[in-house]
C-alpha cells in the first residue's frame, strides 16, 4: 500500500512538474526572457544563473534530439551545427533569431528554437 502511495505521490509531481515546463516554455517569449537571463549572467559574470536554466535545458535537449535524429532516420540531421556546439551558443543564436523574428514569439518556442539552427546550420 505503502508503494501505491508513493507511485501516486510521484505521478502527481511529474504532472504538475510537466505542466510548469510546459507554459514556461510555450512560446518564444518565454523562450527569449529565459536565454537573455542566462547569456546576461554569464556575460556579467554573476552568479544568478537560475532563471535561465530553463534555456540551457532546452537547448541542451535540442542538440540531443538533433543526434538521436541522425541515429534513428539514417539520412540526415534536422540542422548540422558543428560538434563541439555548446547549449550556450545554442541560445545564442536562437536569441539572435527571436530578436530578429519578433513577429513569431506567439509561435511554440521549442519549434522555433529549430527552426532558427535550421537556418544558421542547414544541411546541404
Amino acid at each position: 500500500m505503502r508503494t501505491l502511495h508513493v507511485l501516486i505521490i510521484m505521478f502527481a509531481l511529474f504532472i504538475g512538474f510537466t505542466t510548469s515546463v510546459k507554459s514556461e516554455l510555450s512560446d518564444g517569449n518565454s523562450i527569449l526572457k529565459d536565454c537573455n537571463a542566462i547569456i546576461s549572467s554569464i556575460d556579467s559574470g554573476t552568479d544568478n544563473i537560475y532563471s535561465g536554466l530553463h534555456c540551457l535545458g532546452l537547448m541542451q535537449g535540442i542538440i540531443s534530439l538533433n543526434m538521436h535524429y541522425q541515429i534513428k532516420n539514417k539520412d540526415g540531421l534536422l540542422f548540422c551545427s558543428p560538434d563541439s556546439i555548446t547549449p550556450l551558443q545554442t541560445a545564442r543564436i536562437v536569441t539572435k533569431y527571436l530578436n530578429d523574428h519578433p513577429e513569431k514569439l506567439h509561435q511554440f518556442g521549442p519549434y522555433l528554437a529549430i527552426e532558427a539552427l535550421i537556418k544558421v546550420y542547414p544541411c546541404k
